[in-house]
């Protein structure tokens, strides 16, 4: 039997974090909401890369002329609505406007959402799985989705 030392404990935590990051901006299957949707294309018009809807990615371009619109989020059969009240790049900034590295901030119009993945559906963005947490002040009413994402 190995000891389990410091090493073994950082090297197990950063594959743990690795795999968690690869779930960020995953989009929702059309297949799952029984409808067909344009997830197969950006807001532009433009086909995403990949065979089908389910392989889609979020991208920033799908939601930066939505800033003031509205979305539902819903989790364990809850939905919670959102408007989106910004796009803005992660820091540090390798890319201005990264279409791969972004975070979509929205305010809350009645009970705050607990940190969870949720299904955003709405203002003719696709729909996607994104992990939403709240942000700022315990009492505020604003969450955050994270799309950080080698291309």
């Amino acid at each position: 039997m190995h000891p389990v030392t410091r090493r073994t404990l950082i090297i197990g935590a950063v594959g743990a974090a690795g795999a968690a990051g690869v779930a960020v901006g995953v989009p929702v299957a059309a297949a799952a909401h029984g409808t067909p949707s344009d997830t197969a294309k950006h807001s532009d018009g433009q086909p995403k890369i990949g065979a089908s809807a389910a392989d889609a990615a979020v991208v920033r371009s799908d939601y930066t002329h939505l800033v003031g619109e509205r979305f539902t989020a819903t989790a364990a059969g809850t939905a919670h609505s959102l408007v989106l009240t910004g796009v803005s790049d992660l820091q540090p900034i390798a890319t201005p406007d990264d279409e791969n590295r972004f975070s979509l901030i929205f305010s809350v119009e009645h009970s705050v959402p607990a940190q969870d993945t949720y299904a955003l559906r709405g203002a003719g963005a696709p729909d996607a799985l994104l992990f939403i947490a709240p942000v700022g002040p315990a009492s505020g009413r604003t969450v955050e989705a994270v799309v950080n994402r080698i291309a």
